[in-house]
This record gives structure tokens, C-alpha cells and sequence, in this order.
């Protein structure tokens, strides 16, 4: 068995000690005196914002965090090709500089081209001996010349190689600087949840869950009511999975069923299976088991495929949420979409792969992957984990 990653070990530690406190909610309390003069409901309400808050921000940084480690693997392999080219390089180098040295050396053991011409032309004799010694003679020198030219250009070739391994070396550095700060901020956004979680009283822990029960039927309420707009009244849907219109495609039927698969795992921020995943690495291995690769983060899967309208969602579609939801470059969730208002998601440390009602506040768009397009954008790959 292979030995868990640093990464990997912060990753659970750091969702091991908020898992207690978030699974039912993830509850606050702002700490202070006048925290003490206001009322229960006060208190929760406050609470309640400041949960979604850390999670928002949490989520995005995790979004950020994805890009920045896919981004670090696609360079360190880069990097380590551009090594072995720069090596490979260097021997054809040596090479070309041999196989020249032993031709000047043999031509100027011959006394140099002014001896050779001067043996080609004190010969005389017969004009068409003379032209073919002459032609041989230009070939020798040509052949020097060749080989100082082909030296050169591999020197060359070996000169850029380098600069590209140093430069790859360098953005390297650069993108582990900016994983390690990613990193360190969702930790601090858990480590400030936990410890203020650590002061809620049981009165208004009750209170939290009763509203953040509310806003989400509140807000599922809103979804179906904008779906059915969509669609022009064709019904309300009872949100019940065994009435469930049939996935889009077969890929979207595969990914959709392995997606249900993969509930009760946590969710665990840059992960991507088999022991945990975030909102994006769940995404990724449910379309990874239907043959089709997405990208790394929520916002590049937006471009995975044909955007879908609200009214047009089908099963297998990936649905997005942003804190700008008419800009897509701040998307910073993704799930898909289970048909009749539900979807398999994973939301936040604390909280595992499940089925869900949809929701409606940041909903950003719809798209069906397709795997041409998927593969055609830019930036990292989703990766099966290790089990890190």
C-alpha cells in the first residue's frame, strides 16, 4: 500500500475535526458581548449567514485550489519530459561533435583542404579523372561543413531545451506557492467554522437547523417553480425518483447511475475517489465510468458540452452555481441533475455524496457533456484519485 500524501493527510485531518460539528448543518455563533444580548433567533440568523459565508468561501477556494493542483501536475509532467529532452538532447550533441571531430581530424591528417585540392590538381592526367577526384574532394569538405552545421543546430536544440526545462522548473515553484496559500485558506475557513461552532448553545443549534431546513425547502420550492415556468405548465414534479424521465443518452444514464453509486462518500475538498470527493471530482469519476473525461474544476465542465436550457434538463446533466450566475468564471459548484428536481451532489466538508433537492439561489446553467468537446478544453484534467 502505498504511503497517503501530506496533502492527502491534511485533507483528512482537517475534515475529520469539522465532521462533528458540520453534519448537522454546519452551525456558528458569533462570539463577543453583544453576541449575549441578542435573542436565540438573533444569534441563529447570524449564525446562518456566517455558515453559508465560510462555505462559499471555502467552496470557491477549493475551485481554485483543483485548478491550481491539476495545473501543478500537467507542468511537473512537463517538466520531467523536458528534462529527458534536454538529456536526449546533450547525447545527440556528443554525438554530432564525435563524428565531426573524426572527420576534421581524417581530413587534416590529409594535410588540410588546401593539401587536398593541390593532390587533386598536381595529378593531372586525363580531365574526367581529375573532375571526379575534384567532386570527391568537395564531397569530404562538404560532409566537414555539414557536420560543424548539424553540430551547431544541436547545440541549438539542446540550448532551447533547457531554457524550457528551467522555465517549466520555475512555474513549477510558482504553482506550488499557490496550491500551499489555496490550500492553507480552506483550512482556515474550517478552523474559524469549528471554532466558532465550538460555542453554540443547544437552543440556538435548534433554532439554525429549523431556518436552514426552511430556506432550503424555500429555495428548492423556487427551482421547481422556475423549471415548471420553463416549461411552459407541463406539471409539477413530486420530486419522487421513481417517475424520473430517462437520461439523455447512454453516457448520461452510466454517469448518472454512478454518481448514485458514490453516495455515503465524504466530500473531501480536492478530492477526486476513492475514499472522498469534492463537488467537481464526483462529476469527473461519474462521467469518468461513461467513457467521458471532463476537465478538473466546475467552471471548465461548464464548457464540457451544449449548454441546456432550464427547461430542457434532462437526467445526466450537469447543473452550475455561481456567485455571479451571468458570469460563468465565477462558477464554484457543480452536481448533476437526477431528473424530477433532484440532484447527486457533494457540497461541503461535513456532508457526504448524495441525493438532494436542487436548489435555486446561483443557479447558473446546464450543460450535457459530450466527449469531444470535453476533451478540447483547455487547462487540467480530471484525475482518478489514489486513495490519498
Amino acid at each position: 500500500m502505498s504511503r497517503p500524501s501530506r496533502a492527502g493527510t491534511v485533507r483528512r485531518r482537517v475534515a475529520a475535526l469539522a465532521l462533528g460539528a458540520l453534519v448537522s448543518g454546519v452551525l456558528v455563533q458569533l462570539c463577543g458581548p453583544a453576541a449575549s444580548a441578542e435573542t436565540p433567533q438573533q444569534q441563529a440568523t447570524a449564525l446562518a449567514a456566517k455558515v453559508r459565508q465560510l462555505q462559499a468561501a471555502a467552496e470557491q477556494a477549493t475551485e481554485a485550489y483543483d485548478e491550481a493542483q491539476g495545473t501543478l501536475t500537467q507542468v511537473t509532467a512537463q517538466r520531467f519530459a523536458a528534462e529527458q529532452a534536454v538529456a536526449t538532447a546533450q547525447a545527440a550533441d556528443a554525438q554530432t561533435v564525435q563524428e565531426s571531430d573524426a572527420s576534421v581530424r581524417d581530413l587534416y591528417e590529409l594535410g588540410g583542404p588546401a593539401v587536398l585540392y593541390t593532390s587533386v590538381l598536381a595529378n593531372g592526367g586525363d580531365p574526367a579523372l581529375v573532375q571526379t577526384r575534384l567532386i570527391a574532394a568537395q564531397n569530404i569538405l562538404g560532409s566537414d561543413k555539414r557536420a560543424a552545421a548539424a553540430a551547431g543546430a544541436h547545440a541549438q536544440r539542446t540550448l532551447v531545451a533547457q531554457q524550457r526545462a528551467e522555465a517549466l522548473a520555475n512555474e513549477q515553484l510558482g504553482l506550488e506557492a499557490q496550491v500551499a496559500a489555496r490550500s492553507q485558506q480552506i483550512q482556515d475557513d474550517l478552523a474559524t467554522t469549528q471554532q466558532l461552532l465550538s460555542t453554540a448553545n443547544a437552543q440556538v443549534v435548534a433554532l439554525e437547523q429549523a431556518a436552514q431546513a426552511r430556506q432550503q425547502a424555500a429555495d428548492h420550492a423556487e427551482f421547481l417553480q422556475q423549471l415548471a415556468m420553463a416549461q411552459a405548465g407541463q406539471g409539477q414534479y413530486a420530486a419522487q425518483l421513481a417517475d424520473a424521465p430517462p437520461a439523455s443518452s447512454p453516457a448520461a444514464a452510466i454517469a448518472l447511475a454512478a454518481a448514485k453509486a458514490l453516495s455515503g462518500h465524504p466530500y473531501l475538498w480536492g478530492g477526486t475517489g476513492p475514499v472522498g470527493y469534492d463537488c467537481s471530482g464526483m462529476t469527473g469519476a461519474a462521467y469518468a465510468a461513461a467513457g467521458i473525461h471532463l476537465p478538473r474544476t466546475a467552471a471548465q465542465q461548464y464548457d464540457s458540452g451544449p449548454h441546456v436550457p432550464l427547461a430542457d434538463l434532462e437526467p445526466g446533466d450537469l447543473l452550475f452555481w455561481a456567485t455571479d450566475p451571468s458570469d460563468p468564471t465565477t462558477i464554484h459548484h457543480v452536481a448533476i441533475y437526477a431528473g424530477d428536481g433532484l440532484m447527486v451532489s457533494a457540497d461541503h466538508t461535513g456532508d457526504v455524496v448524495r441525493l438532494q433537492p436542487v436548489w435555486w439561489d446561483g443557479y447558473a446553467g446546464a450543460t450535457r457533456p459530450a466527449a469531444a468537446q470535453a476533451a478540447a478544453v483547455g487547462g487540467p484534467r480530471w484525475v482518478a484519485g489514489t486513495g490519498d
